[in-house]
């Protein structure tokens, strides 16, 4: 199996309709819930999300974005440490 940036954007209307709107702003709701907001992805020529890189962002974001998951994972596995 070899990775490929074209399969990889085939997600992209895969999540567009399994969103039921553009991923890129499911995204940007979720996103704008965590604070972060100076995140976005980058669009193809046809209006979809590239799924596969260049999701731009600030460090302030990032860090926010390991929050998030840190807390998820901590809620999901509570007797974890």
């Amino acid at each position: 199996m070899a990775y490929s940036n074209e399969g990889a954007q085939l997600l992209s209307p895969l999540l567009d309709a399994a969103a039921g709107e553009p991923i890129q702003d499911y995204a940007f709701v979720g996103s704008s819930a965590a604070g972060m907001d100076h995140t976005r992805l980058h669009l193809d020529g046809k209006g979809h999300a590239w799924t596969y890189a260049d999701a731009e962002t600030n460090t302030r974001d990032l860090a926010r974005l390991g929050l998030l998951i840190s807390t998820r994972e901590r809620r999901a596995a509570p007797d974890r440490q």
